[in-house]
């Protein structure tokens, strides 16, 4: 997975950007505020897929643990 900052095109992958698990996993942590582009890599030796999604960060989207929940839309033939 991948988050796209779309007013700078700065790709941020998941995990801590400090740590040894930076670009796996599925938790972006400490994005800057801002408009982003949720979207993942295309899938290899299969049919599947994702869909991306534009979100404009917000603190009202934050849940009761501090997450904001991002869901794409997965498909495959």
């Amino acid at each position: 997975f991948g988050a796209r900052n779309t007013a700078t095109n700065e790709i941020i992958y998941p995990g801590d950007p400090n740590g040894q698990d930076y670009g796996y996993g599925n938790c972006f942590v400490n994005l800057n505020p801002g408009t982003y582009e949720f979207f993942s890599f295309p899938s290899q030796g299969s049919v599947c897929g994702t869909g991306s999604l534009i979100v404009t960060l917000s603190i009202e989207m934050v849940n009761s643990n501090g997450i904001i929940p991002i869901t794409l839309v997965t498909w495959c033939e």
